[in-house]
C-alpha cells in the first residue's frame, strides 16, 4: 500500500480521532478551572471568567461533533479541519485577553 491510498483510506479517521482526543483535552481543562474557582480553596492570581469558560466549552464540544463527524466520514476533512482549529485559536485568544 502506498502513501497515497493510504491518506485516502485512513486520513479522514486519522484527522478525526485526533480532533477529538485535542478537543476532549482542552474541554477538561475548562471544566476542571471552573471546578477549581468554585470548589476548592485554591487562591488564583488571574481568573478567567465564567462566561469565557462557558464559550470555551460550548466551542469545544462542537469541535467534538466535527471530530465525529469527520470520522464517519460525513464532511470532509480539508476544510473543517482549519475550521477547528481556527475555533481553537479563537478560544485561545478569547481567554487570554479576558485574562490581561
Amino acid at each position: 500500500m502506498n502513501l497515497e491510498t493510504f491518506l485516502k483510506n485512513y486520513a479522514a479517521k486519522i484527522i478525526g480521532v485526533s480532533m477529538v482526543v485535542c478537543n476532549s483535552l482542552f474541554l477538561v481543562q475548562n471544566i476542571k478551572l471552573f471546578y477549581q474557582y468554585h470548589f476548592t480553596n485554591i487562591l488564583f492570581y488571574l481568573m478567567i471568567p465564567d462566561t469565557v469558560l462557558f464559550i470555551a466549552t460550548i466551542l469545544f464540544s462542537m469541535g467534538i461533533g466535527i471530530g465525529i463527524l469527520i470520522f464517519k466520514e460525513k464532511i470532509s476533512y480539508t476544510k473543517w479541519s482549519l475550521i477547528d482549529v481556527g475555533i481553537v485559536v479563537l478560544v485561545f485568544l478569547i481567554e487570554n485577553l479576558f485574562v490581561m
